[in-house]
């Protein structure tokens, strides 16, 4: 079975702000995700820029969780994503309202 490619990605600077976290330590997290992770290249003109899907949100939330102590209640400007239906490939799936 062929999973559906994306519909949307958001930049590295916008989920830095939904999160509430530095946008350097994201970039720094996303150099070894790939794109079954959830992470993508935007390629413009003159630079390049991480971008990620809401299953590259949701891995990056697990990152921050498990190995800098990020906790989502900390940070008011953290809007929820939405949750995807697919395997998560090592990394545990947190439960959902929407569940």
């Amino acid at each position: 079975m062929r999973s559906q490619p994306p519909s949307a990605a958001f930049t590295i600077a916008q989920v830095a702000a939904r999160l509430g976290v530095n946008e350097d330590l994201l970039h720094e997290i996303s150099i070894d995700m790939f794109s079954e992770h959830g992470c993508m290249w935007i390629y413009d003109i003159d630079r390049e820029i991480p971008a990620f899907t809401d299953y590259g949100i949701e891995h990056l939330e697990f990152e921050l969780e498990q190995y800098h102590g990020w906790k989502p209640a900390d940070h008011p400007n953290r809007r929820p994503y939405g949750v995807r239906k697919i395997p998560t490939l090592g990394c545990p799936r947190r439960k959902s309202s929407i569940d």
